[in-house]
C-alpha cells in the first residue's frame, strides 16, 4: 500500500468536549502525531493486515473492538501480590461471614494489597486471577465451612465443605478470574456453623490470598 503523508496539525484539538479529532489516515510505514482530545474519540482502522501502536505513558490503554469481541491492552506494569497471616491464627465466630485479616505480604508488586484493610485494590481496570485458601482448626463433625471472595464487600464466589467423621481440620481453596474496575476492591471471608468459635490456621501453607493481572 502506498505511503500517504500525514500532517499532525490536521488532528490538533479545538477543545470541544464531544469532538472527534481524528481524520482519515491512510496506512503507511509510520504515522505519527495522531491526537485525540477526549476519552471518547474513536479511530477506525479498516482493511489492515497488521499494525503496531506505540504508547508512551505508563497508564495508556488501548481498546480494540471487532464485532462482539473486545480486547483491552494497557501499558501499566505488573500487578501481583501474595498475602498471609504470618503464622497467627484467627478466631471465627459461628455463623458469621468473617473477613480474613491478611496482615503480611510475601510480595506486593505495585503496592496494590492493603495490609490494613486486608484487601486487594487493583487500581487499573482489567482481568485478574485471584486465589485463596483457609484451614479450619478442630471443628465438629458435620460442620459446614465456607470460603468466599468478596468484591466491594459483596460475595461473588463461594466454596463450601461439610466435615465428615475424622475430618476436623478442613482446608478450603477458591479461585476466580474477575473483571475489575480501577476502584473495585477484593477480600476473602470465611464462615462455619459449628456452635462455638473456631480458629483458622495462620500458616501461609494453608491460609493465603494471592492474585495477579492477566
Amino acid at each position: 500500500m502506498a505511503n500517504t503523508s500525514f500532517n499532525p496539525l490536521e488532528s490538533v484539538i479545538t477543545g470541544e468536549a464531544n469532538e472527534s479529532s481524528f481524520k482519515t489516515i491512510s496506512a503507511g510505514p509510520v504515522q505519527d502525531g495522531v491526537i485525540a482530545d477526549t476519552t471518547t474519540d474513536i479511530l477506525n482502522l479498516s482493511a489492515m493486515g497488521s499494525m503496531e501502536i506505540h504508547m508512551h505513558a505508563d497508564t495508556d490503554t488501548i481498546v480494540l473492538s471487532a464485532g462482539a469481541t473486545t480486547l483491552i491492552y494497557s501499558t501499566a506494569g505488573e500487578i501481583s501480590f501474595g498475602a498471609h497471616r504470618n503464622g497467627a491464627s484467627q478466631a471465627i465466630n459461628s455463623d458469621t461471614n468473617t473477613l480474613v485479616e491478611f496482615d503480611t505480604v510475601e510480595f506486593n508488586i505495585d503496592e496494590r494489597f492493603n495490609t490494613t484493610t486486608y484487601s486487594f485494590l487493583p487500581g487499573v481496570s482489567g482481568r485478574y486471577y485471584l486465589t485463596a485458601g483457609a484451614a479450619f482448626d478442630d471443628v465438629a463433625n458435620g460442620t459446614a465451612c465456607y470460603i468466599m471472595i468478596a468484591k466491594n464487600d459483596s460475595v461473588i464466589v463461594s466454596e463450601a465443605e461439610v466435615t465428615a467423621a475424622g475430618e476436623s481440620d478442613p482446608t478450603l481453596t477458591i479461585n476466580a478470574v474477575v473483571q475489575a474496575e480501577d476502584t473495585d476492591y477484593y477480600s476473602i471471608a470465611v464462615r462455619h456453623n459449628d456452635p462455638v468459635s473456631r480458629n483458622i490456621y495462620g500458616s501461609s501453607v494453608y491460609t493465603y490470598f494471592q492474585g495477579f493481572r492477566i
